[in-house]
């Protein structure tokens, strides 16, 4: 009965607090990035990714590789897709797999970019699945 009442007044309190007060860095980056905040969105997820977190190091990756709020940096880009894709982040998969295709701050590798296009594909990503296809099916 005790710990119910604990859980009871913890959640009462929390259901009467500001939403940011209880998001992390991760989500309050992602807040300051849809507000336009680049500045503090990059920081914010540099918090989060500096502890593993691989929607984070996705996120800092897209500021670099679409220049949000800092100078477009491909091999930033590239060294925080790595980092996610390593934890099976589907987002930075295809990200990277279009680096890849494309040649923004590598070589351009189609072989690599459809290794990481089905990577991302195989978890759903849809973006993922339409570069396998596109890649693959001549009549797509």
């Amino acid at each position: 009965m005790r710990n119910s009442m604990r859980i009871l007044i913890a959640v009462s309190l929390g259901a009467s607090m500001p939403a940011v007060a209880l998001a992390g860095p991760l989500e309050d980056g992602i807040a300051a990035y849809h507000q336009g905040d680049y500045a503090k969105a990059l920081r914010l997820f540099r918090i989060a990714a500096a502890k593993g977190d691989a929607e984070a190091q996705f996120n800092v990756g897209k500021m670099y590789q679409d220049a949000r709020g800092v100078n477009r940096n491909y091999a930033e880009a590239l060294h925080w897709y790595r980092l996610a894709v390593a934890q099976n982040n589907s987002d930075a998969q295809y990200r990277l797999g279009f680096m890849y295709e494309s040649g923004s701050g590598v070589t351009v590798d189609k072989i690599e970019a459809l290794r990481l296009y089905r990577l991302s594909a195989a978890q759903g990503n849809d973006d993922g699945i339409n570069a396998v296809r596109r890649l693959t099916d001549p009549n797509w």
